[in-house]
């Protein structure tokens, strides 16, 4: 809400993108599947045998490693 925007920080530590935001509740909560952070989770594991991390405390945090593309030739 414009009262209470939520304040997203986009940061790269090492070789792993980090999101996170402060975990603000919704008056009247929706239910979430989850269906999008899994579907990230499960393309990773095709790719790359690091995981993404998903910590929920009093923030949210999605740790996701970049990865290397190789030159083919």
């Amino acid at each position: 809400s414009s009262a209470s925007p939520l304040e997203i920080a986009v940061d790269q530590v090492g070789d792993t993108l980090v999101i996170r935001n402060k975990k603000q509740l919704r008056e009247v909560a929706e239910p979430s599947s989850g269906v999008g952070l899994n579907n990230i989770k499960e393309r990773y594991s095709f790719l790359t045998n690091r995981g993404v991390v998903i910590t929920e405390n009093g923030n949210f945090e999605v740790k996701i490693p970049l990865l290397k593309m190789e030159a083919t030739g």
